[in-house]
């Protein structure tokens, strides 16, 4: 356990020390973040707001993942915006390519992911967006380094919504540097913009409208409630998130969907194979939730702490149920059986640390090794026992 604290101090030491010299390569940029709502289409209307706002506006766009950087292209692409998508290894060829229409002012963004930006070089940017905060804040670093000699580098922007929140506020505690708050362009001004962008995107498809519609378009006009049916519409068809491309292409030029069109030989009707045993399906996996906790032992916060401050708050959670606690330097963790969250959830909103509200956050979802017992029952017919293997821990949506 000491061993472990001690490896995690060095590597936030590391990672201020590493903050410290980004601030002096590019002293000219300044660091935002904007606090979003939850909601799927918050980043996305920040994101174009932001860009259809600021006059000749270039940007690298940072995805945590592939499918992230989808929905961001689409999205931007959808309001006309000049995009460029890179993801994983990319063809050198196809990054030559980016770098000179993003020179050449054809390309307004680039949406990346940090596989991709190792292949990367450095393109003169106004802006660098971090769509979403990864849990590392040496990949932030990584992310800023690559463009510490651009001259037109301005803001290095982030988004933070309630999934964001733990990630973030240890992301501040390594950086030697402030990110300040940023407020993103009034409603008056993005709906101007957008509206000039919409009537040129319209007039350009106008020829394409029918007189069926063409006749429903002055029915509409007629009524007294126009206005509201007008916004409507509007409404549905800019905030509607399209939908993206599934699978994709394989390292030998394949579709990556290939198994829905495998061969089929040796199955029976239902599509099994002759070989097919019927096996006793197993009882589910039981599962704990990790809690970040964003006090650590730099502010004295250890599990006798914690456990006294679970006691002395008002609830009915049992103190035995907490598992697992461990303490970081700067915040902490604590696993929680998932039919206790409810209550954990309620009662940390009322606890206090150091004479203000405990800092939280929902983080991951942890599968639990079977027990013995449940692997016996689930053997097959033939007394073979059927592997079990315990699944990795995966990421849930945070709570606010």
């Amino acid at each position: 356990m000491s061993e472990e604290n001690n490896t995690t101090e060095e590597v936030e030491s590391e990672t201020a020390e590493a903050a410290t010299t980004a601030e002096t390569k590019n002293e000219v940029a300044k660091h935002y973040y904007y606090e979003l709502e939850s909601d799927l289409l918050s980043k996305p209307r920040a994101l174009t707001s932001l860009i259809m706002t600021t006059e000749n506006c270039s940007c690298v766009i940072f995805c945590n993942s592939p499918s992230e950087a989808d929905l961001v292209d689409v999205m931007l692409k959808k309001e006309d915006i000049a995009t460029e998508k890179l993801i994983g290894r990319v063809p050198h060829s196809q990054v030559v390519q980016t770098i000179k229409e993003a020179q050449n002012g054809n390309v307004t963004a680039v949406v990346i992911t940090d596989v991709a930006a190792r292949d990367l070089d450095s393109i003169d940017v106004d802006y660098i967006v971090n769509y979403s905060v990864h849990e590392d804040p040496e990949i932030y670093l990584h992310r800023i380094n690559g463009y510490e000699k651009c001259s037109r580098l301005s803001k290095v922007i982030t988004f933070v919504n309630p999934a964001d929140f733990g990630n973030f506020h240890y992301l501040k505690k390594c950086m030697e540097f402030e990110i300040e708050k940023g407020e993103l362009p009034n409603d008056d001004k993005v709906a101007e913009v957008k509206f000039e962008s919409m009537i040129n995107r319209t007039l350009k498809d106008a020829e394409s409208c029918d007189e069926v519609t063409k006749k429903m378009a002055a029915k509409i006009l007629e009524r007294e409630d126009k206005e509201l049916i007008v916004a409507t519409l509007l409404h549905k068809s800019l905030n509607q998130a399209p939908p993206t491309k599934r699978g994709g292409r394989s390292r030998d030029g394949g579709r990556s969907d290939y198994r829905d069109n495998r061969d089929k030989r040796g199955r029976d009707r239902d599509g099994r194979r002759s070989d097919y045993k019927e096996r006793k399906q197993l009882p589910p996996t039981k599962k704990d939730i990790r809690f970040y906790i964003g006090h650590g032992s730099e502010e004295k916060m250890n599990e006798k702490a914690f456990t006294e401050l679970v006691g002395k708050a008002e609830g009915d959670f049992p103190i035995e149920n907490l598992k697992r606690f461990n303490s970081r330097k700067l915040y902490s963790f604590v696993d929680i059986d998932e039919d206790l969250v409810d209550s954990f959830t309620n009662l940390a909103d009322s606890i206090e640390f150091n004479g203000s509200k405990m800092i939280w956050n929902k983080a991951t979802l942890i599968p639990q090794p079977r027990d013995e017992d449940a692997k016996k029952a689930s053997s097959d017919s033939d007394g073979e026992e059927v592997e079990v293997k315990e699944a990795p821990a995966v990421e849930v949506e945070a709570s606010a």
